[in-house]
């Protein structure tokens, strides 16, 4: 079974014993109040809906606090405009609890009341006779608790006894020294190879270069000359004319023709 109401600008869908929060409604904590916004109830059988709101129908509930929502941030931005706006908010509230719902003036649902858990009463006074069979039981727990304890530290005390004994006389022995290990042959002759490099060693000196005769000295220019007069020298390559040249010698050749032909003729 639910209800279906509006509070606030909000629609609620709510069950008996609910507790929701709706928007401030200016009421003081611990005081009823009806809702008579009601759009639609629903029980295990039918759902009545109005048009919008039915008729005779009502919710009921309980005021439990009133107080301000989780702040949240509210920032304002425009590009390009040199705009930037903060602020904080904190919507305000009221806690309510729904009692129940009602139409046509019979109540459709009703918040079940929980039973109240009662405390246990404390007896002090207790029979004798049990109080009695009580001691003696604990007498005699703590008996047996105790025999097996002495037997313990009996059996203790004779295992330490020769574990001290021992104790002592190893105490009274004295230690025997140990003996250096004997060097194997491979370690010797390491160390006596090492001793013979240690040893300084004479240095062998260096023998004089032999000198050049005079005779020797004046044949070594009298040979480079000889060798340098029997390579021949590389030819030069003539270099290439180039085209401006070239034209420039054709027309002289031209003009060199008709000389020839006169020479001839004046022979003749």
């Amino acid at each position: 079974m639910y209800a279906i109401f509006k509070t606030g600008g909000k629609q609620y869908k709510v069950q008996a014993g609910d507790v929701l929060r709706v928007e401030k409604l200016g009421a003081e904590a611990g005081k009823q109040i009806t809702f008579d916004t009601v759009l639609a109830i629903s029980n295990d059988k039918e759902l009545k809906t109005g048009t919008p709101y039915l008729d005779a129908a009502t919710v009921t509930a309980n005021v439990l606090s009133e107080g301000k929502a989780d702040k949240i941030i509210v920032f304002k931005y425009k590009a390009k405009k040199d705009y930037r706006k903060k602020s904080g908010h904190r919507q305000p509230y009221t806690e309510i609890e729904i009692e129940s719902f009602e139409l046509d003036g019979a109540v459709v649902a009703k918040k079940e009341k929980k039973a109240a858990k009662k405390p246990a009463k404390k007896t002090d006074e207790t029979d004798p006779a049990e109080a009695e069979a009580a001691a003696e039981d604990k007498t005699a727990s703590e008996v047996t608790a105790t025999e097996p304890a002495v037997a313990d530290d009996a059996k203790t005390k004779k295992t330490a006894e020769p574990v001290a004994e021992e104790a002592v006389t190893a105490e009274e022995k004295p230690k025997a020294k140990k003996k250096p290990a004997a060097k194997k042959p491979a370690e010797e002759k390491a160390e006596t190879s090492a001793e013979e490099s240690t040893e300084e060693k004479p240095k062998a000196k260096r023998k004089p270069a032999a000198k050049k005769s005079a005779d020797e000295k004046d044949a070594a220019p009298a040979q480079e000359a000889a060798d340098a007069e029997e390579k021949p020298k590389p030819k030069k390559k003539p270099a290439a004319k180039k085209p401006a040249e070239e034209k420039a010698e054709a027309p002289a050749a031209e003009t060199e023709k008709p000389v020839v032909e006169t020479e001839a003729e004046t022979a003749e």
